[in-house]
């Protein structure tokens, strides 16, 4: 019995991740696929943030990531912590200075990773 649940259990995790690469080979290919406008990483300095972004960098020339989002490494200003609180207003405050349109900032759809410390 406790066997059997196993097997299912695995089978229903296989199926689920086949359909994630799929989506994710989608994603890669099809820019028409809804997706992130922006990808925002915080970092606790700038020497951090240089890391973040090499690494970006390397995934899309790689295709390892998509290419149509917008991704964004911003470090706590001036080299002081301001903890994800204040990282999130930072971010949000630099895309918002970026748009033509402020409006615009209600329509994009924008996924924010805090960094921990280094």
């Amino acid at each position: 019995m406790i066997l059997k649940k196993i097997t299912k259990k695995s089978q229903e995790l296989k199926q689920s991740y086949n359909q994630i690469e799929k989506y994710y080979h989608k994603l890669l290919k099809d820019s028409n696929v809804d997706n992130w406008d922006y990808i925002i990483l915080t970092a606790s300095n700038k020497d951090q943030a240089n890391i973040y972004e090499a690494e970006i960098k390397e995934r899309i020339d790689k295709n390892q990531i998509p290419s149509n989002t917008t991704y964004l490494v911003i470090p706590d200003p001036n080299g002081k912590r301001v903890g994800s609180g204040g990282a999130t207003l930072n971010a949000l405050k630099n895309i918002y200075d970026g748009l033509k349109d402020k409006e615009e900032l209600k329509e994009k759809r924008i996924l924010m990773i805090h960094s921990g410390r280094r």
